[in-house]
């Protein structure tokens, strides 16, 4: 009799186990299908809705209904509707500091897009294709020969303006080799160094491209003041871009000290240079209180000015060494031939030529 009523009694509490095991299996279940979308909806009411529940107490209003209204505006069929959240909708947040309401910077993705695609993709192209033009127009036509040397020399830039040039052109080449391998450089780089050796170089080249920025961004201004009066355009300036220097047949056009393509350079740095600094010292100095959308438009304008005057670098560079003949003369020993300024410069030569007389 007692060991029957003690199988009874094992087989009653084996059930009630079972029991409690089925029931909070069912419980954790059910726990876990509603958890997830309720913490959502809870967490979205409290970031973008705990303001205006908190301003409907202060005004008397009915605070449930306040909530509800939010919850129905956040949801859709059971779940999260995130299309007030990507557009940019602001709540409240007990984190006090600039744009901590914001849950989602929805214009970072944009300038992500805009960096990412249309100004790595363009912006390469735009680099390439005048490089191979470069290339072709040199194949092509060659060198702008010196017709006769007279071995007489005229100063052509003080010493003063070539360091200027010098130092403003060897940073700017540091800074385009820096920024270009920080915007290619997961594409180009990677490949090629690997991730650690990459990082490793961003780290440098970051570091010389913040820091030099500054010298760089003073050695412009400086230039840009120095050459503005001999930059204004005159009306000789117009023959020449009707016949583009003469660089596609025909006699070289009569210009004065500075042509009208060497003024078209100065106007492209003084206009996209300035933009060019400008969105660089927000950029260096991103703590001084600017918004990030202020910052994403920096970057971009910067990249933008950037890539532009690297491209047109390159047709300065080649028509300063190679494409002409003595050029490169003048910016190294300060003085040029006779000749070439004849040939290259006329209206400039004949200047010369009454004052000395």
């Amino acid at each position: 009799m007692k060991l029957s009523s003690r199988i009874s009694h094992t087989g009653d509490v084996r059930y009630l186990w079972q029991r409690l095991l089925l029931w909070s299996l069912l419980g954790l279940g059910l726990v876990g299908l509603i958890l997830p979308p309720g913490a959502g909806i809870y967490t979205s009411t409290i970031i973008f809705g705990i303001g205006e529940v908190q301003a409907a107490v202060d005004q008397g209003e009915n605070a449930s209904a306040v909530h509800d209204q939010k919850i129905v505006k956040l949801t859709q069929a059971g779940g999260m509707d995130w299309r007030p959240v990507r557009k940019g909708v602001e709540g409240s947040t007990v984190v006090r500091g600039q744009e901590t309401n914001e849950f989602i910077q929805v214009s970072g993705q944009k300038w992500r897009e805009v960096r990412n695609e249309l100004i790595s993709t363009y912006g390469f192209w735009w680099l390439a294709l005048i490089f191979l033009a470069l290339g072709l127009f040199y194949v092509v036509s060659g060198q702008v020969r010196l017709e006769h040397r007279t071995g007489i020399k005229i100063l052509r830039w003080t010493l003063f303006e070539r360091i200027m040039h010098w130092f403003v052109g060897t940073l700017f080449i540091i800074l385009a080799l820096s920024g270009v391998s920080l915007l290619w450089g997961r594409t180009a780089l990677i490949p090629l160094l690997g991730k650690e050796r990459f990082s490793a170089y961003a780290e440098v080249a970051k570091f010389l491209h913040n820091y030099l920025a500054l010298l760089f961004i003073a050695g412009l201004l400086v230039m840009l003041a120095v050459w503005l009066r001999q930059s204004l355009f005159v009306k000789v300036d117009w023959d020449w871009f009707k016949r583009f220097g003469g660089y596609f047949g025909g006699p070289h056009v009569s210009t004065g000290k500075v042509n009208a393509g060497e003024k078209v350079w100065y106007w492209s740095l003084l206009v996209a240079g300035i933009a060019l600094c400008i969105s660089g010292v927000y950029l260096l100095f991103p703590n001084f209180g600017w918004e990030r959308e202020t910052i994403q438009l920096s970057n971009i304008v910067h990249s933008i000015s950037s890539i532009y005057l690297i491209g047109f670098s390159f047709l300065h560079i080649y028509l300063g060494s190679i494409g002409n003949e003595g050029a490169l003369e003048g910016m190294l020993s300060g003085k040029v031939d006779a000749g070439w300024a004849q040939q290259h410069h006329d209206l400039w030569y004949e200047e010369i030529e009454k004052h000395q007389d």
